[in-house]
């Protein structure tokens, strides 16, 4: 018989009537004669261990954290660790419940045998039907430290340059293969502490560091969440491990891509101890390090200012993939995916573009360009036009000057 001992728990249920409610469970399992299993085990109370296990020769305790039972000279205790599933035994596991062939998804993810359970009864829908009742199982909800990103994009909305692009095909490749390497091959005894993968993009703003990591992530069958990095650092000393630990306790086995936006910001050098709150900081930090150290899932962080962040954090990153503003080609190409040449209807929306202009003229990032053919759209719309390159020039100063580059009317018609 299994009883949750985190339903029976109420926060302001008192010693005496969490002990009645143990004792009939323990009794209706005399009743029945049978075992007890108590499901969340670290919610009962160490003191009242005594009495879950009163009158019945054999309990089970099921928990997610090490028993803290106190020792007793007339109750015998044997604790078993469970080991995570290793890709081989899910397979194995896989096969028993169902006929269908084993799923990447089963074998990649971090999942319980319940989970896989779940998702062989899911077996006869296809492969998209067993992704879903997992990520129903395991899903993450969102929370004041996590934002769930859209990921609409492909590779081939991606326009960097080629040793870029193939930097971020290498981690992908990499997080798809870790099973593989590590456990056939025998490579997790070089990383004990933990077989997640991080990469770092650094950059300009609007180089494309968002949208790579959306990209990944629909490419991985992952889903994206952003940390925010504000409610992370909480202004209270001591509250800041405390949130780090549920980022990534509760994203391991969520098969989440967690990205961290603006990450100089919270693994920044350490401050010279001042005060108590630097030291506490410090400390924070130091955690914070080897929780990314140890952690088994997949993490981008993005930053503009790399040279802020601590040498000690980036001795742990595998992938260093540095976005650099577009070149004359790549601008092309963003100016291109930018102006829509023609309406879903077929109309002919552009009007004398000069590509080749545009891309050396005006120096800008992918962002900016997407931003700057918006509006030249919009403005071509109010005046009942085709875009032309004058509706472009004016959204492209408009755009510009945001970040102090003032460009004088006519200078880039010249």
């Amino acid at each position: 018989m299994a009883v949750d001992a985190e339903s029976l728990f109420m926060p302001d249920l008192s010693a005496a009537a969490f002990r009645d409610r143990v004792l009939h469970a323990i009794r209706l399992a005399r009743l029945t004669t049978s075992l007890l299993y108590w499901k969340a085990g670290e919610r009962i109370d160490p003191r009242l261990w005594q009495t879950a296990n009163q009158g019945l020769e054999l309990v089970v305790f099921g928990s997610r954290l090490p028993s803290a039972a106190p020792s007793s000279a007339t109750i015998a205790r044997r604790s078993f660790r469970l080991p995570v599933l290793r890709a081989e035994t899910k397979r194995i596991l896989w096969k028993w419940l169902s006929d269908a062939s084993v799923p990447d998804v089963v074998v990649q993810w971090k999942l319980t045998p319940a989970d896989i359970l779940r998702a062989a009864y899911s077996a006869a829908g296809g492969e998209t039907e067993v992704l879903q009742s997992l990520e129903h199982g395991v899903e993450l909800t969102q929370s004041e430290l996590f934002t769930p990103l859209a990921c609409p994009f492909t590779w081939d909305d991606l326009v960097v340059a080629p040793h870029i692009r193939e930097h971020l095909m290498e981690f992908e490749q990499q997080v798809r293969l870790r099973s593989d390497v590590y456990e056939e091959w025998g490579f997790e005894k070089l990383f004990p502490m933990g077989r997640g993968i991080t990469a770092l993009f650094s950059g300009p703003s609007g180089t494309g560091k968002t949208m790579a990591a959306q990209i990944l992530a629909r490419s991985l069958n992952m889903k994206l969440f952003r940390v925010d990095l504000a409610g992370v650092v909480n202004k209270y000393i001591g509250e800041t491990e405390k949130r780090l630990r549920q980022v990534f306790d509760a994203s391991e086995r969520s098969n989440v891509l967690l990205f961290f936006d603006e990450a100089d910001a919270l693994f920044g050098q350490r401050t010279q101890v001042k005060d108590a709150h630097d030291r506490f900081a410090n400390i924070e930090i130091d955690y914070l390090l080897q929780r990314v150290e140890q952690f088994d899932g997949v993490s981008v962080l993005s930053t503009n200012r790399k040279s802020d962040l601590d040498k000690a954090f980036l001795r742990r990153i595998r992938f260093m993939v540095d976005f650099a503003p577009p070149g004359p080609a790549e601008r092309i190409a963003l100016w291109r995916r930018g102006l829509v040449e023609s309406s879903p209807a077929g109309e002919a929306l552009l009007d004398g573009i000069d590509f080749e202009a545009l891309a050396h003229k005006l120096n800008m990032t992918g962002a900016e360009i997407t931003a700057a053919a918006l509006n030249a759209a919009f403005l071509a719309r109010a005046q009942g036009t085709r875009i032309s390159m004058a509706h472009v020039f004016h959204a492209a100063r408009r755009e510009m000057s945001k970040h102090g580059q003032i460009i004088r009317v006519g200078e880039l018609e010249r």
